[in-house]
Parts: structure tokens; C-alpha cells; sequence
């Protein structure tokens, strides 16, 4: 059963064997197991274009941006395709571009027959998780991390840590 999840996760992703980056590079899961685990990641991991060949080839893709736009106010599909590296670096901008483009992945993945047996994330990335485990509602999702962003920022203007305020109480 490993093997054959292996098998649907590589031709889903259409992965491709990179000698450059040897006998582990070229596959997500590198040994068999009995499942897939589908891990997030945390603030930092945008980039620039991040999501345009995604939005560009995906329907499934196009329409969840489309309804994160709705909740934001914000083309958020521009600013993950042809939006600038600052616009990009700002976390209230930033949190939803990349909680969107791993829950458009996670969507594509899912028509494709792959699902995960388990699923996890690093900070930002847990919120993915949660929507990916049907705990959080991908909208909802889509407003706490704008706002969490948006203290974030704030925090950030005012060249304080986050957790000053927790010493303040």
C-alpha cells in the first residue's frame, strides 16, 4: 500500500528525477509507508510568483483564491502571481498568500485522488493544517490569519516583540 500511495503522490506532482539532487530528491515521501502526511509551512516560505503556474493551470485553484479575495477585499491571486517581494514581506498580506496557495495545493492534490493520513504545520502553516483536518473553514481561516498578520505587523511598526504584551497583563 506505501509503494502505491508513493506512486499517486509522485504522478499527482508530476515529480521528475533531478540527479542533482540524488536518490532523495526526487520523491515527497522517500521511503515506503503506510500513508502521507501533508506538512505546512510557516511565514518566510513566500516568494514572489509563488502561485502563478498553480492559478494558471488549476480551476480548483482559481476559484479559492477567488473566494479569498471576496473575504479580504484584496486580489490576492494578483499579489501571489505579479505582486512585488515587499508586498510579499508585509505579514498582512503575506499570511493569506501563503495559507491560500497551500490550500489550493492541498484542493489539487485531493482531485487527484491523494489525501493525507495525517496532517501538520509550523506556525503559520498550522492553520493550512486545520483546514486540510475539516477543523477550520478555509474563510475562516482566511480572516484569523489576515488579522493575525495585521498584529503582527502592527507589533512589528512598533519594533516590539509579540509577547511584550504578555508580561504586561
Amino acid at each position: 500500500r506505501g509503494a502505491h500511495s508513493q506512486r499517486r503522490l509522485r504522478d499527482a506532482l508530476q515529480l521528475r528525477r533531478r540527479p542533482e539532487l540524488g536518490d532523495r530528491g526526487d520523491a515527497v515521501v522517500s521511503r515506503p509507508c503506510d500513508g502521507v502526511a501533508f506538512v505546512f509551512p510557516g511565514q518566510a516560505s513566500q516568494r514572489q510568483g509563488m502561485a502563478a503556474a498553480l492559478l494558471d493551470q488549476e480551476p480548483a485553484a482559481r476559484s479559492l483564491f477567488a473566494r479569498a479575495g471576496e473575504v479580504l477585499g484584496l486580489d490576492l491571486a494578483a499579489a501571489c502571481t505579479s505582486g512585488s517581494e515587499a508586498l510579499l514581506r508585509r505579514t498582512d498580506v503575506a499570511q493569506p498568500a501563503l495559507l491560500a496557495t497551500c490550500v489550493a495545493w492541498l484542493e489539487v492534490l485531493r482531485e487527484r485522488g491523494v489525501t493525507a493520513q495525517m496532517v501538520s504545520g509550523h506556525s503559520l502553516g498550522e492553520f493550512s493544517a486545520w483546514v486540510a483536518a475539516s477543523v477550520l473553514e478555509f474563510e475562516e481561516a482566511v480572516r484569523l490569519v489576515r488579522r493575525r498578520g495585521e498584529l503582527m505587523e502592527e507589533a512589528g511598526e512598533r519594533r516590539l516583540p509579540v509577547w511584550v504584551g504578555l508580561f504586561e497583563a
